[in-house]
């Protein structure tokens, strides 16, 4: 699904539908209890949408960021990730605005 939305967009909505991608990887690494792979991913998704506005393709991208900040601040307070307590991590919501057609 992922691979016929990416090849069908131009360069800049592959690179942010990239991102989402190792977002979802990540969780995927987190469910799989595989820490390290979940703080890679994480890392990644976050250096691709930071590249983009507050709201691209009607995503809130600083939603997804704020969310992806706060994992990682919470990552980087600990030495050890074992030691760090996942299940309390919040998962992202992709929000996305009103479209321009919806009346309010």
């Amino acid at each position: 699904m992922w691979e016929g939305i990416w090849q069908n967009h131009p360069e800049d909505g592959r690179f942010f539908i990239q991102a989402l991608i190792q977002l979802a990887a990540a969780y995927h690494q987190l469910r799989r209890k595989i820490y390290r792979g979940f703080v890679i991913h994480m890392r990644r998704a976050q250096e691709r949408l930071e590249v983009f506005l507050a709201t691209f393709l009607v995503i809130e991208v600083d939603v997804l960021l704020a969310t992806i900040d706060t994992t990682l601040e919470a990552v980087n307070a600990n030495d050890n990730l074992d030691e760090i307590d996942f299940s309390r991590t919040e998962i992202p919501q992709i929000t996305t605005l009103p479209s321009q057609n919806e009346s309010g």
